[in-house]
């Protein structure tokens, strides 16, 4: 008694019923998927379909002369978001996906960026630099004064702390200030620079955030000094912040 065989692969039999005996006597009557479409199965098909998104059809090698296709997740930095495709695309810049048969890429997050396409991971934004939007191709560097405090992958620069200044955040020198602010415009926050003590103050310490004014009986009329002189033998001052005895 002689038994029914399967349809071969990407090849159907639509009579899933099996009414009709002439529909199933001859490797013939078994049809082709038309076009992209790929059996649901190895063999023994009753229906073809296409590949969904996330995958691309392929070849698959040949099977006693008949070319094989098949559907393929899309790898690692690739995805499909459409279905019945011969391909997959790059993920583009300031995206990524890690993870095979994707629909869709990822954003690059706050704090990183990608450069290429068809990337799997994000990078993280160098120290003192910083990305504020998602999807970035390259982070921007803290501005002078400004630094993201030996952090990678940050979303903003802080100003540098008081008494400290420039691109690495250095302290101010003997005989210089700054005050505690965000980089603004005016002499005193500006995280750019340092200023020297006025007239009538000194410090003699690195990394201040202020100057400390001449007591009675000192005095100093130069900036950007580290001490306070003695009033001279017939001279006096009986107030702070003395430029002259």
């Amino acid at each position: 008694k002689n038994s029914c065989k399967d349809c071969p692969i990407n090849t159907f039999n639509g009579d899933n019923l099996g009414r009709d005996r002439t529909k199933h006597d001859h490797i013939d009557d078994c049809t082709n998927c038309p076009g992209n479409q790929v059996s649901d199965k190895q063999t023994g098909s009753e229906y073809c379909s296409v590949c969904n998104a996330g995958r691309y059809v392929g070849n698959a090698g040949n099977v006693v002369g008949r070319l094989i296709k098949r559907c393929f997740l899309c790898p690692e930095g690739w995805y499909q978001s459409a279905t019945n495709q011969e391909d997959c695309k790059r993920c583009p810049a300031g995206t990524s996906i890690k993870q095979n048969g994707s629909t869709f890429c990822l954003p690059c997050n706050l704090g990183e960026y990608n450069e290429m396409e068809g990337a799997t991971e994000c990078k993280d934004c160098a120290v003192d630099s910083f990305t504020n939007e998602i999807s970035m191709q390259s982070c921007v560097s803290c501005p002078i004064g400004k630094t993201t405090d030996g952090y990678k992958g940050r979303a903003a620069c802080e100003s540098c702390p008081a008494g400290t200044y420039g691109a690495e955040c250095e302290s101010c020198a003997i005989g210089k200030f700054r005050a505690g602010g965000g980089g603004g415009g005016d002499d005193i926050t500006d995280a750019s620079i340092c200023k020297n003590c006025l007239a009538g103050f000194s410090q003699k310490l690195e990394r201040q955030a202020s100057c400390l004014p001449c007591v009675p009986g000192k005095h100093q009329n130069k900036t950007g000094q580290n001490e306070c002189l003695d009033c001279l033998i017939g001279f006096y001052s009986d107030t702070i912040e003395m430029k002259i005895c």
